[in-house]
C-alpha cells in the first residue's frame, strides 16, 4: 500500500528537478520544430525518404537530433527528483525513477 507521506515531499520542494523536466518538454517541442521541412519523420516505412531529407537540411536534422539528445538527458535528474519526492513510498520511488532513467538512457544512446 501506499504510504500516506507520498505527495508531502512534492517536486516543488526540489526546484531543480522540476526545471530539468519541463525542459526536457520545451527541448522535445524545439527538436521537433526543426523537423518541419521534413514530411517522412517518424512516418514507418519512409525511412528512406526521410534520409534524403536529413541530407537535403542537414541543419535542421543536426539541430534535432541535439535538441532531443539534451532534452531526454535532462529527464535523468528529473527522475532523481522524483525519486527523492517519493520518498514515503520506497518502492514506488525506486521503480518511477528507475523506468523514468532507463527510458532515458536508452533514447539518448538511440541518438547518437
Amino acid at each position: 500500500m501506499i504510504s500516506e507521506n507520498v505527495g508531502n515531499g512534492s517536486l516543488s520542494r526540489w526546484p531543480l528537478a522540476s526545471i530539468f523536466g519541463i525542459l526536457a518538454v520545451l527541448l522535445n517541442v524545439a527538436a521537433i520544430g526543426c523537423l518541419g521541412e521534413f514530411s517522412a519523420a517518424y512516418q514507418p516505412g519512409q525511412m528512406d525518404n526521410w534520409m534524403e531529407e536529413m541530407v537535403a537540411h542537414p541543419l535542421g536534422a543536426a539541430a534535432s537530433a541535439w535538441l532531443f539528445e539534451v532534452g531526454v538527458l535532462c529527464l535523468i535528474p528529473f527522475a532523481l527528483g522524483v525519486r527523492r519526492s517519493l520518498r514515503g513510498s520506497r518502492e514506488l520511488a525506486g521503480v518511477a525513477s528507475s523506468l523514468i532513467v532507463a527510458g532515458a538512457l536508452m533514447n539518448a544512446a538511440a541518438c547518437l
